[in-house]
């Protein structure tokens, strides 16, 4: 062994030689460990971890920020514009005189607390929120 592995090397080789009948069972096992597929020791362990609670809610939770994150990346662009012009009016709202304000709030919510200031036209006959009006 001094010759091949040298003197540092000696005393691992001489270990190994001695266990190459061990080595040799240990290298069949982990390649039949491939051969179970799923229903090994550890799999079976993972299976029997996902179902803890603790777990159900770390998936949940990771699941909620997959939501999040595919709102910002896909509903916010989509949304902030409309947004930007929903600000334009109510600050042009803001701006108008105190008796113009109270009117056009008193004659929106006369018109959403009456079914009378719509009567029966058909913009709410069609509406698919008419049983809102009912």
């Amino acid at each position: 062994y001094g010759a091949l592995f040298g003197q540092t090397g000696m005393t691992t080789a001489k270990i190994l030689g001695a266990n190459v009948k061990q080595m040799k069972s240990l290298n069949e096992q982990v390649e039949k460990a491939g051969k179970y597929g799923g229903s090994g020791y550890v799999a079976q362990l993972a299976e029997k971890n996902r179902g803890s609670w603790q777990n159900q809610i770390n998936i949940a939770q990771m699941g909620l920020k997959q939501i999040g994150m595919t709102f910002a990346k896909d509903v916010l662009p989509t949304l902030t514009p409309a947004l930007m012009k929903v600000t334009r009016l109510m600050e042009k709202f803001a701006d108008l005189p105190k008796p113009m304000r109270k009117f056009i709030t008193y004659t929106g919510l006369a018109g959403c607390c009456t079914r009378r200031w719509f009567g029966k036209n058909q913009a709410v006959a069609n509406c698919r929120w008419r049983h809102w009006w009912n």
